[in-house]
């Protein structure tokens, strides 16, 4: 559940890549306190490494020109701003990819890393996080 969320958060949409279906499902996890959890080896969760902030110490999104607000669902892409792009940039730094800071503002960078991240897992390298790329990234 990459897009594991604080529950203040509300639903963020699953997305993938190398596609623009937008009729994904949408899947939240939090753990007790607000805090979200990855699963770790046995896949159980564990809350000690948190993929997104508490909604308390969320960080805000800059207003930034040029960006648009994201979508309540569908595919992530850049130039989109909002709190599902800070979540997919916050789950690529987890997993060692180079997003920038998770400022929720889906630039260059936030799109070269979904690209490696395509790449790696044998996705179309497109840098859209469409259902596959959401599936590939748990």
């Amino acid at each position: 559940m990459w897009f594991a969320a604080v529950v203040a958060l509300g639903p963020i949409a699953a997305c993938g890549g190398g596609d623009d279906d937008d009729s994904s499902a949408t899947t939240t996890t939090s753990a007790p306190g607000g805090v979200a959890t990855t699963p770790t080896s046995a896949g159980v969760p564990s809350s000690a490494a948190p993929t997104v902030l508490p909604a308390t110490t969320a960080l805000p999104i800059p207003d930034a020109s040029g960006y648009t607000q994201e979508p309540a669902e569908g595919a992530l892409r850049q130039g989109m701003k909002g709190l599902r792009v800070q979540a997919l940039q916050a789950k690529l730094l987890t997993l060692g990819y180079d997003a920038g800071t998770a400022d929720g503002l889906f630039g260059a960078r936030t799109r070269a890393a979904v690209q490696k991240f395509q790449t790696d897992k044998g996705l179309v390298a497109d840098g859209i996080v469409g259902p596959l790329t959401q599936a590939a990234l748990g």
